[in-house]
């Protein structure tokens, strides 16, 4: 007997995603540091459903967010139930 868990093994594990509500807000409606929320627009980084795309590794590799602004991030997305390294498939920046 099968049972549909919201998961499929295809490619690893995955989970249904929570708070993806979240991913068409901006960066500044999180509860970060003026100074994330900067750098997170010089790195190109608008939208939530960005961000919890990017790992950790990629977000220390832009040269611009350093370990403080990353904690920060990561801390302001668990509120809402996310985290980075997320699989969001099928979500896309909303247009302008």
């Amino acid at each position: 007997m099968d049972l549909d868990l919201g998961m499929s093994n295809t490619e690893g594990w995955s989970r249904p995603v929570q708070g993806r509500v979240h991913f068409n807000n901006k960066i500044g409606t999180l509860d970060i540091s003026v100074k994330a929320e900067t750098l997170c627009a010089q790195a190109g980084i608008t939208y939530i459903g960005e961000l919890v795309q990017m790992t950790e590794r990629n977000l220390f590799h832009t040269k611009i967010l350093g370990r403080h602004c990353i904690s920060d991030l990561r801390e302001a997305l668990a509120e809402l139930g996310l985290s980075l390294n997320m699989d969001v498939q099928g979500w896309t920046p909303p247009t302008s």
